[in-house]
């Protein structure tokens, strides 16, 4: 997506970012510190000042943190707030904060937020948003089940491409869908408390009991946003806010079945972040009718077409060694001792592993990229 189409979204997103605002103006206070976790444009900063802030460490890896700090002095704010770029479990700030403020959905804050937490942010200190609840219901859904699953059932010019499905079926689908899809009510699967919690993974059980006839395709997934106690932000359907970064999933089943008025329905669930993979999702469906039981357990682990080789490089006690890239790349670190030019790191990066660069232009854009995400 277009990066300023996105952010206007984001901007424009008048529910969800009127509800982040009350929510920093009635946790922030005349002389914070604050973090603000993926600061993309800087609202969530700006609104931290306007509600008295003291200063602010704006944290964000792309690109955009530069417009960010175009709009800061634009607003006059230039002096309180502090723009950091990187990955935020590589950035240090030089004291900690009373408040982290976060926007990235999920995926980011399952992956990030705890971690940063722990980190920077002072005892008796709190985040928002506080906590995240999933949410999940069982979906008849023919249509995009044919699409998204059964698509690589069937024969394309000729080739067959059903080694796809398996990957296709154990895939989490951003879709959104309607109420007229649940064949049960929504059933939340638990809540993880962000000011406390440890693990980064949220998940539990629940049970459904199915309210009509129809075909089981799978479940329907959202996560609601406790901004603070009084103050949520709900990706459930009907969907009112733009993604991204909010939106629902779809997680199919292995093949659909049919359920009766009155069917069970168990559904385990859980998302746990890992430093390598991402997020890792894990679900099991579980129908029993009057006269079967069937099960199906999925997870987005057995959708990665991940070759023997590929997870064995993925184990602890492997020992990787640099490409000649990587070994590029550690020269030009080494060099940079606050000593030797730009120019003499290209020269001798361009000496050194001439077989790799056509030009000395190569080279130097080769170091360019080193030096932009790790030299000061």
């Amino acid at each position: 997506m277009d990066t300023g189409h996105q952010h206007r979204l984001l901007v424009s997103d008048k529910l969800c970012q009127s509800r982040y605002r009350q929510a920093i103006f009635q946790t922030v206070r005349a002389g914070d510190l604050v973090l603000d976790l993926g600061t993309g444009t800087g609202i969530h900063a700006l609104f931290s000042c306007q509600a008295g802030a003291k200063k602010v460490y704006a944290v964000e890896q792309g690109e955009i943190i530069e417009l960010a700090k175009e709009i800061s002095r634009a607003n006059g704010l230039e002096d309180r707030i502090v723009y950091i770029q990187g990955l935020s479990s590589q950035i240090e700030i030089p004291e900690k904060v009373d408040v982290i403020v976060t926007h990235l959905g999920l995926r980011g804050i399952l992956s990030s937020l705890i971690d940063v937490r722990e980190r920077f942010l002072k005892k008796g200190g709190t985040v928002i948003p506080a906590a995240m609840e999933l949410l999940c219901v069982p979906l008849e859904w023919p249509a995009v089940y044919d699409e998204l699953v059964d698509f690589w059932s069937r024969d394309h010019y000729g080739i067959n491409f059903s080694p796809m499905r398996q990957v296709a079926v154990n895939e989490v689908h951003g879709e959104n869908f309607t109420e007229d899809r649940f064949l049960a009510g929504p059933v939340s699967l638990g809540r993880l408390d962000l000011r406390k919690a440890m693990e980064t993974r949220i998940g539990g059980e629940a049970t459904f009991h199915a309210l009509r006839q129809g075909i089981l395709h799978g479940v329907g997934v959202w996560y609601t946003l406790w901004l603070d106690e009084d103050t949520s932000l709900s990706t459930g359907p009907p969907l009112v806010l733009p993604s991204p970064p909010w939106g629902q999933s779809f997680y199919p089943i292995e093949r659909p079945v049919e359920v009766q008025r009155g069917d069970r329905i168990d559904v385990r669930m859980k998302a746990s972040a890992f430093t390598t993979a991402g997020v890792v999702w894990t679900w099991e469906v579980q129908v029993e009718g009057c006269e079967s039981k069937t099960t199906f357990t999925h997870s987005t682990f057995n959708g990665l077409p991940l070759s023997r080789e590929s997870l064995h490089k993925q184990a602890p006690s492997y020992r990787p060694p640099l490409t000649p890239r990587g070994q590029a790349g550690r020269l030009t670190l080494n060099l940079c001792d606050s000593k030797t030019s730009l120019g003499e790191i290209e020269q001798e990066v361009f000496r050194q592993f001439g077989t790799l660069f056509q030009t000395q232009q190569d080279a130097a854009t080769f170091v360019a990229r080193v030096l932009r995400k790790y030299a000061a």
